[in-house]
């Protein structure tokens, strides 16, 4: 498991929203450290807390993400948790496996040790918003409209996106609570098959 620091990065500019934020910056940790609610959705909080977490950042707007790494027990937990959340919608969307995520991989400035045995691989991944960040960027009459996609939208649902293939989640053994909506995006799912032709 990581050591939990605390990094922060320039994201650059992304707009003037609000006076004076001219640019943003992203904050986040490696490890399981338990993190605060934000102003999210209730339930959300023991999500992104679980044990299974690797890591986490937050930004450039209202969105936090948690990334984690578990087997099949792990993320059975994970979801039985996630359909506890008091939203209107909650998403989970299935992709094919393995995936690796670009904030888990040493950088060229990095000489840890342990940063450079760091396995970047991800088995599923937690998104929230915090609402007052959310209103504040996308419902603001000062606001620039043209600048967000989400302008005059409600608050995006909770998702977690899951990556079968490559860890050890067995799919076919999770029970989805029916509060949750499946995407299931990988390639068997759409019917085509994996091999070429020939």
């Amino acid at each position: 498991m990581f050591k939990s620091r605390v990094f922060t990065c320039v994201l650059g500019l992304v707009g003037m929203f609000l006076a004076g934020d001219a640019m943003a910056i992203r904050e986040g940790g490696f490890g399981n450290a338990p993190v605060k609610d934000q102003n999210w959705r209730v339930g959300a909080v023991d999500v992104a807390n679980l044990k299974s977490r690797l890591a986490y950042w937050h930004g450039p707007t209202s969105e936090t993400q948690f990334l984690y790494r578990g087997n099949t027990e792990a993320f059975a937990e994970a979801i039985r948790l996630f359909g506890l959340i008091r939203s209107p919608e909650l998403e989970l969307y299935v992709h094919d496996g393995p995936h690796e995520e670009w904030s888990l991989k040493p950088n060229r400035n990095e000489t840890d040790a342990e940063a450079r045995k760091r396995d970047p691989r991800v088995d599923w991944t937690f998104l929230i918003h915090d609402a007052q960040e959310w209103y504040r960027w996308n419902n603001d009459p000062a606001a620039l409209a043209d600048l967000s996609p989400h302008y005059r939208q409600p608050l995006a649902a909770p998702r977690i996106d899951v990556y079968i293939g490559g860890g050890s989640i067995e799919w076919d053994k999770i029970g989805v609570p029916a509060s949750v909506r499946v995407v299931d995006e990988r390639v068997s799912a759409l019917g085509i098959s994996g091999h070429g032709p020939g």
